[in-house]
């Protein structure tokens, strides 16, 4: 079994809304980054078990994001908190290929066997995530949208 899916596509192909569909199975976990707006002005994850929703990032007067680190803490920690099953993380790309972000989460999944995990990445970032991950092409799939 390959333990990793990677959704992949350009910006605003479906990765969200293709994970979105899969958190309706009770038997997955995680967490998917959703924004109010179509621009996108300001994203939040959605933690789909408790139906809780945090901040995570708003773009300043230049259309840059700034992060709120306390919520990618607070997404590593309960990630880290789940030992085996189906995970969801929405979305990495490049803060996690600077070891930033939801990075401590990837090292998690590499971690623990028991960890069936759904990754969102742009199609982008797809191939310096893998490497970075250090992952063999008979541990992947790769799923577009």
């Amino acid at each position: 079994m390959k333990r990793f899916n990677f959704i992949t596509g350009e910006r605003n192909s479906g990765k969200t809304r293709y994970l979105s569909s899969l958190s309706q199975n009770e038997e997955y976990d995680g967490v998917l980054t959703l924004s109010n707006t179509k621009e996108k002005v300001e994203l939040f994850v959605y933690f789909f078990k408790s139906g809780e929703k945090v901040p995570l990032m708003k773009r300043d007067i230049s259309g840059r994001y700034i992060a709120n680190e306390s919520t990618f803490k607070l997404v590593n920690e309960y990630i880290l908190s789940i030992k085996s099953g189906r995970v969801i993380l929405d979305e990495c790309g490049k803060i996690e290929l600077n070891k930033g972000g939801f990075y401590p989460s990837l090292i998690h999944f590499l971690n623990n066997k028991g960890i069936e995990c759904y990754i969102a990445v742009r199609d982008s970032n797809l191939s310096s995530l893998i490497a970075l991950l250090k992952l063999k092409d008979d541990e992947y799939n790769i799923i577009y949208v």
